[in-house]
C-alpha cells in the first residue's frame, strides 16, 4: 500500500459464498456503514486516500470524488468482481462510493500516462526542465494549483529543493494560473457563456468554457440539462472533470431554481417527500 502504513482492518460485510470483504484505512476516522475505521490525513491539504482491500486487491479511496479503485492482478479479475458482479455492488451498497475494478495491467498504463501528463503539465506551466516536473510528480503534486497554494515548506522539503527553489515554483504557479484564468475568462465571455451562469456555484471556469462550446451559454440551458448529459463517460460534456453523478444533479437542480422553474423551499419540500418514501 503506497498511501500509509495500515493500522486497522475492519471486516465491514459478507454475504454466504461472497469473498472477502475488508476495510483497511488509517489515522483520521472515516465512517464506513455501521463501522468506525480510520484513514490518512490529507495529501498536501487537497484530498485524502485511503487504502482497502476487496477480494484481496490493492485499493485506494478517492474522498473528494467517492470513488474507490480496486487493482488486482489480470487472474483474479473476475474473483474480485464476483458472480454476476455481486461483490461490487455490495461493496458500493455498503460504502455509498463508485467502485472501479482495474487490473494490473490496466493500472499501470494508467500510472505511466498520468505520470507524464502531470510532468508535461508541470514543465510547461512552470517552464521547468523534466527532472523537476518528475520530482514533483513522484512526490504526490498533481496540479499547478497545488504548487501554487500548498506551504512552501511542502514543496521545499522535497529531497534535492530548498526554500528559494520552492518560492521560485509558487511564484511561477501562481503567475500562472491568474493568466489562465484571465484567459479563460475572456474565452467564455467569447463563447457567448452569461456572467449569472457563471456564477454558479460549483461551476469552475475550465467547466464554463467545456459549456459553452457545447452550446449551453445560459442558466437556463444549463437549467434544461439531464445529469447524464455532464457526466456520461463517453458524451459528457464535463466528463473529462469526473463530477459525480449526485454533484451534477445538485448544479442542475441549483440552476433550476436560479432560473425561476421553482423556489428553493418546493426544493427542499420535494427533497424532504422523496426521502420520506423512501
Amino acid at each position: 500500500m503506497h498511501d500509509g502504513v495500515l493500522h486497522h482492518e475492519v471486516p465491514i460485510g459478507l454475504q454466504p459464498g461472497d469473498d472477502g470483504l475488508v476495510g483497511v484505512f488509517d489515522e483520521q476516522p472515516l465512517e464506513v456503514g455501521d463501522a468506525r475505521v480510520e484513514s490518512p490525513a490529507a495529501i498536501h491539504g487537497t484530498h485524502q486516500r485511503h487504502s482497502f482491500a476487496l477480494a484481496h486487491p490493492k485499493v485506494v479511496l478517492d474522498e473528494d470524488q467517492n470513488k474507490i479503485e480496486a487493482v488486482v492482478p489480470d487472474d483474479q479479475l473476475s474473483l474480485a468482481i464476483g458472480r454476476r458482479g455481486q461483490n461490487v455492488r455490495l461493496a458500493s451498497m455498503l460504502t455509498g462510493w463508485d467502485i472501479d475494478i482495474l487490473t494490473e495491467e490496466e493500472e499501470s498504463e494508467r500510472r505511466q500516462k498520468e505520470f507524464f501528463t502531470r510532468s508535461q503539465r508541470f514543465i510547461e506551466a512552470l517552464d521547468i526542465d523534466d527532472v523537476i516536473a518528475h520530482l514533483l510528480v513522484t512526490e504526490g503534486f498533481s496540479s499547478v494549483e497545488e504548487v501554487a497554494y500548498v506551504p512552501v515548506e511542502d514543496v521545499a522539503e522535497i529531497e534535492g529543493f530548498d526554500e528559494e527553489l520552492a518560492g521560485q515554483l509558487q511564484s511561477r504557479a501562481r503567475t500562472f494560473l491568474e493568466a489562465e484564468t484571465l484567459r479563460l475568462t475572456e474565452q467564455r465571455q467569447e463563447l457567448g457563456v452569461t456572467d449569472e451562469l457563471a456564477g454558479l456555484p460549483g461551476l469552475t471556469i475550465q467547466m464554463l468554457v467545456k459549456l459553452g462550446e457545447s452550446k449551453v451559454k445560459t442558466m437556463e440551458d444549463f437549467a434544461d440539462l439531464a445529469s447524464d448529459e455532464l457526466t456520461d463517460a463517453e458524451e459528457g460534456i464535463l466528463a473529462s472533470f469526473e463530477i459525480r453523478e449526485s454533484v451534477a444533479n445538485e448544479l442542475i437542480m441549483k440552476a433550476r431554481v436560479a432560473a425561476g422553474w421553482f423556489t428553493e423551499e418546493e426544493l427542499l419540500a420535494a427533497e424532504e417527500e422523496k426521502r420520506e418514501a423512501a
